[in-house]
C-alpha cells in the first residue's frame, strides 16, 4: 500500500478543476473526490463512517439522487461512496448528467455538500434508514461460501478484530447524529475538492468557470 502523510486540509479557497473535452449530445459525467483518513484511523471509525455517504448519496434515496434524478430529472442516478482500501482512500461522488444541465448539477450537488454539514445535517430518520438498510440485511449476507470467504478477506485486509461481524449490527444500530456529523465533517471538505467533468468543453467550460466552486 502506499500511505501518503497526514493531510492538513488548507481553510483557504482550494479547488482543482479537470475538464475532459468529449463532444456528445447525450450524459455528461461529473466526478468530484477528495482523499479522506489513513487506513488505520478510518478502521476505527468503520461502522458510524459507513452512515454519511449513504445518506449524502449512497443509496437511491440519497439526498444527491433524490435531488438530481427524482426531483429535477437530470441524471439516471448520482451516488457518493468511499473507496476501500488499505491506506488513504477517496470521497467520491459522481454523477452522469444532461449535457444542457452540466454547470447547474455542480452547483447542486456542491450546494448539497456544503448544506449537509451546516443547516441541514442528517435527520434521525435519515440515520434509521442507513441503520436498517445494514443491519436488516445481514442474514443474506453470508448466503455462499464466496460471501463468508469476502468478509473474512476483510476481516484480514484492513485488520480487523475477529469480532468484527458478530457486533457489527450493535454498533451500527448504537450510532448517533453526533458520530455521524463528526465523520461527515472529517470527510468531507468543500472547499478542498477536485472536480473532474467529462463534456463538450466549448460549451460548458465558460460556465464551469463563473461558478463559485
Amino acid at each position: 500500500k502506499k500511505v501518503l502523510n497526514d493531510i492538513n486540509y488548507s481553510s483557504e479557497l482550494v479547488i482543482a478543476k479537470v475538464i475532459i473535452d468529449k463532444q456528445s449530445p447525450f450524459l455528461r459525467s461529473i466526478i468530484i473526490n477528495n482523499i479522506q483518513l489513513e487506513g488505520k484511523k478510518r478502521i476505527k471509525a468503520s461502522q458510524f463512517i459507513l452512515g454519511f455517504p449513504e445518506i449524502i448519496g449512497g443509496s437511491f434515496t440519497s439526498r444527491i439522487n433524490m435531488n438530481l434524478r427524482e426531483n429535477k430529472h437530470w441524471s439516471y442516478g448520482a451516488r457518493s461512496l468511499l473507496i476501500s482500501t488499505k491506506g488513504q482512500r477517496l470521497f467520491i461522488t459522481y454523477a452522469p448528467v444532461q449535457t444542457d444541465k452540466t454547470v447547474e448539477s455542480i452547483a447542486e450537488i456542491k450546494r448539497e455538500l456544503v448544506e449537509y454539514l451546516s443547516e441541514k445535517p442528517a435527520t434521525n430518520e435519515e440515520l434509521s434508514k442507513v441503520k436498517d438498510n445494514n443491519t436488516f440485511s445481514l442474514p443474506g449476507r453470508w448466503e455462499t461460501a464466496n460471501a463468508v470467504l469476502r468478509d473474512i478477506e476483510e476481516i484480514v485486509t484492513y485488520d480487523l478484530p475477529d469480532n468484527y461481524w458478530d457486533t457489527y449490527a450493535d454498533n451500527v444500530r448504537s450510532l448517533s447524529l453526533d458520530q455521524i456529523a463528526e465523520s461527515a465533517n472529517n470527510v468531507i471538505k468543500p472547499h478542498n475538492l477536485v472536480w473532474v467533468v467529462v463534456g463538450d468543453r466549448e460549451k460548458i467550460e465558460p460556465r464551469i468557470n463563473e461558478l463559485e466552486l
